[in-house]
């Protein structure tokens, strides 16, 4: 069967094959352009060094991401590290200065008691001296040994009770040294504030009577908290000995006569307070938020190590679930031209949210 010469005119127009013949090389020469400019995309393009340069923007911009992640997980391990070693210094330190007051307390005391029973007696017998003294005719005496009894029986009494004196303040010295540098419970137990208070100025009494006059106000209901002594101490004891290089401070920068240290104890409903202020050179704006930082120190090499008042926050804050808050200047600071500080410990009234505690 043949076709109709109509329809094939219809299905296959004239010119046809020639047009398919042309766009069939344009396929063939775009196809060659685009390997071309793949080509030349792969031979270091502009439009490939774009790309690339693009791709390596994102690389590097997320490894700075974690670079800066694991350098701050580094910074905060180095931070425990540090805390740690603090530590680890201060209770070496401790259990130093415990084996140290403990041998020294043993000297101490025996020969002190000695001096305290002698000097006792030496009381008693003046007394008996004089009453005998006070019955015998002085008229029978030449003039200048009267005046030289008189002398002595006016005397000898006030040297007596000096040395007594000086007998219970090196016990007392000696007894703060003792309770001190017990290493004392790692549980929680009643701790009296004024006790500590006390004990820790006995202790640091040689930093701070050559340049401070102590003023205390101590309330006499304090209620007892719950705490660890021993660290507690500790704590008051930075405090002190950071006050009295204070004032020190003062006095090496012209301030007339001693400074002052005071000290004071209050309770409310929540918490027992103890303020520990002096009235020394203050301290500076830019640091106060870097002050309880570890190891970080304004003192000259030699002088501190930075650890005390970081010590103080971790054993207060940390370990007893308080506050500590320092204010510089102090407002009450006794000299205008002194700006002073005043540390704040806060301690709960309760054992209750205290590490180590349990609610009885």
């Amino acid at each position: 069967m043949t076709k109709d010469p109509a329809i094939t005119a219809i299905q296959a127009p004239p010119g046809l094959a020639a047009l398919e013949a042309e766009l069939a090389a344009r396929d063939r020469t775009i196809a060659a352009l685009l390997e071309t400019i793949e080509a030349r995309f792969e031979v270091d393009s502009d439009l490939a060094v774009t790309v690339r340069m693009a791709g390596l923007e994102g690389i590097v911009s997320r490894r700075t991401q974690e670079l800066a992640h694991q350098k701050a997980e580094l910074e905060r391990t180095l931070a425990d590290l540090q805390r740690t070693q603090a530590q680890l210094l201060q209770a070496q330190k401790l259990e130093a200065v415990g084996q140290l007051a403990a041998g020294v307390a043993h000297e101490i005391n025996t020969p002190m008691q000695y001096i305290g029973d002698n000097t006792r007696f030496l009381e008693k017998a003046f007394i008996e001296l004089t009453s005998i003294l006070d019955q015998l005719d002085l008229s029978t005496i030449a003039e200048p040994s009267v005046r030289r009894l008189r002398m002595l029986r006016e005397r000898v009494p006030r040297a007596v009770a000096g040395t007594i004196e000086g007998v219970e303040s090196v016990a007392r010295i000696v007894q703060a040294m003792k309770e001190f540098s017990h290493t004392g419970a790692c549980e929680l137990s009643p701790c009296d504030l004024n006790h500590c208070v006390t004990t820790a100025i006995d202790v640091a009494r040689n930093e701070w009577k050559y340049v401070a006059d102590l003023a205390l106000d101590l309330a006499a209901d304090l209620p007892l908290v719950p705490g660890m002594q021993r660290d507690l101490n500790q704590a008051l004891l930075n405090i002190i000995v950071n006050a009295a290089h204070a004032v020190g401070e003062r006095g090496a920068a012209g301030g007339a006569g001693k400074g002052t240290i005071a000290v004071r104890t209050w309770a409310d409903a929540s918490w027992v307070h103890i303020a520990i202020a002096d009235n020394g050179p203050g301290i500076p704006e830019a640091i106060l938020d870097r002050l309880f930082d570890p190891f970080f120190t304004t003192k000259p090499v030699g002088k501190g190590t930075g650890q005390g008042l970081a010590i103080t926050r971790a054993i207060v804050v940390d370990k007893h679930r308080g506050q500590l808050a320092v204010v510089s200047p102090w407002p009450a600071a006794s000299a205008p031209d002194h700006a002073g500080a005043c540390f704040t410990i806060r301690l709960p009234r309760g054992a209750q949210g205290v590490p180590g505690s349990t609610d009885v």
